[in-house]
């Protein structure tokens, strides 16, 4: 691991370094690495490790920093004991890489920064890493923007107290990140918290039409307290005119064990369940169709969301029984060249199959637009700040068609972007059209069920 700064909770240190002077952070960065800078009196400076963040491209840049004169750091972040994440930070690694790839033509060379929000020995919430990354990001390694984080919960604690720094999401889902950014945006107010990703007004739509579609008269729904699965649950909740609906909320694994026994004594025909963890829904499934609570749940059926819509929950459900009771909701899924392309990069740069993990075609065209917008704002604006990167993104639906899965689209790009003019981005997840009246992506949500063993749309 590389040294990072520990800002925003604990404070940091600056200690000299052998070198005499500097007149830029890069002059001190060729020598030192990410965690130094150069300081008011002209000398460099270097500052405290931070453990949870890690170089991870070029493989040899902790070792090597004089190689990389000049590099542009992007950053992520994720919860690196999740399998699924883990998979989205290596689909951001394939587009930094693609675009590194382009350096000849480009003239700017890249790297990632992966940052580790989940739990390590210093105890912080995913909240608290999420925040003290996002401001060591900001700061010391002074990325131009970061895809993530992935959940609603910690984008949201990231954007309310971390200022000036664009934040790309491709998987934070829910609809109350809507409003807490600009409301009316424009290209001279335009928002820094983008997603790659439909909001979950779609997912709520498509569930209650699935759920009346089925004449279910009586429904339970168990989420997960916080952004994400309050925010669903009240959607499907309102929208449901015709069913009997009952909420349970838990928090924790012992609030989970009782809110089963008391959904388990109800007269609920079907369960909504609501968390974005996919581990925690096979968790679930596992204690209401095994033991003491199966019969309780025998006659019952599940409703999942798009959490769910991956192999680490497939793998997860120990009774194969189970998915004959079991449906879902997920992003309509592309039956495109780009995504098969996609899927194809990351296997021959990671030798692993990544079409059952969720959302990782979303990170990399996270990766992607945020290079983009880099771009733009190179030839068009004053600066890299997280508002000249933002009227870039807002340039990325019109014009000249470009793929993020062919990385030579990026010069074409370019190109277009220093005659002041946009382009059109499809992405590997689907088409980017962001609607510039709310920054959002529009889209639709499908149905999926497991057979054997694998996601496919319902019949």
């Amino acid at each position: 691991m590389i040294g990072f700064a520990a800002l925003a909770l604990v404070g940091c240190t600056l200690q000299r370094t052998e070198v005499d002077e500097c007149q830029r952070d890069s002059d001190c960065r060729e020598a030192f690495g990410v965690a130094s800078l150069c300081g008011a009196d002209g000398y460099c400076e270097l500052l405290e490790d931070e453990p949870r963040c890690t170089v991870t491209y070029p493989a040899d840049y902790e070792d090597s920093p004089g190689l990389y004169p000049d590099m542009v750091l992007v950053g992520t972040i994720i919860d690196q004991d999740n399998t699924v994440h883990r998979a989205r930070a290596r689909a951001v690694q394939v587009a930094v890489q693609d675009a590194d790839d382009q350096r000849s033509t480009l003239g700017q060379r890249f790297g990632l920064v992966v940052c580790n929000n989940g739990d390590t020995a210093d105890s912080l919430t995913q909240a608290e890493a999420s925040i003290r990354i996002a401001t060591w990001l900001r700061d010391v390694a002074e990325v131009p923007f970061i895809v993530g984080p992935a959940s609603s919960d910690a984008t949201a604690a990231v954007f309310g107290a971390v200022d000036d720094i664009l934040l790309i999401s491709p998987s934070a889902s829910s609809e109350a990140l809507t409003t807490i950014d600009v409301t009316e945006p424009t290209d001279a107010n335009p928002g820094r918290l983008w997603r790659t990703t439909v909001p979950d007004t779609a997912q709520a739509a498509r569930l209650v039409a699935d759920i009346e579609a089925r004449g279910i008269a009586r429904l339970a729904i168990v989420y997960l307290e916080g952004t994400y699965g309050e925010g669903l649950s009240q959607q499907v909740e309102a929208a449901l005119t015709g069913t009997d609906v009952r909420t349970y909320a838990f928090a924790s694994a012992s609030d989970l064990g009782m809110r089963v026994t008391e959904v388990g004594a109800s007269d609920a025909q079907e369960v909504l369940f609501i968390s974005s963890d996919a581990a925690q829904i096979a968790s679930f499934i596992n204690t209401a169709t095994a033991g003491a609570s199966a019969d309780d749940f025998a006659s019952k059926t599940f409703l999942l969301t798009d959490a769910a819509a991956n192999d680490t929950f497939i793998g997860g459900v120990s009774d194969l029984a189970a998915f004959g009771r079991i449906r879902g909701t997920r992003p309509a899924q592309p039956d495109s060249d780009q995504l098969a392309t996609f899927i194809n990069q990351y296997e021959l740069r990671f030798g692993e199959d990544v079409a059952g993990l969720s959302f990782t075609p979303n990170a990399f065209d996270a990766a992607w637009i945020g290079l983009y917008a880099f771009f733009w704002a190179r030839a068009n604006e004053a600066d890299l700040s997280p508002i000249s990167l933002a009227r870039g993104l807002r340039r990325l639906s019109s014009g000249i068609a470009v793929s993020t899965t062919n990385p030579g689209s990026i010069a074409a790009a370019r190109d277009e972007f220093a005659a002041g003019n946009g382009v059109d981005v499809t992405g590997a997840s689907g088409a980017l059209d962001f609607d510039p009246a709310t920054e959002e992506l529009t889209g639709s949500f499908e149905v999926w069920v497991v057979s054997d063993g694998m996601l496919v749309a319902a019949p």
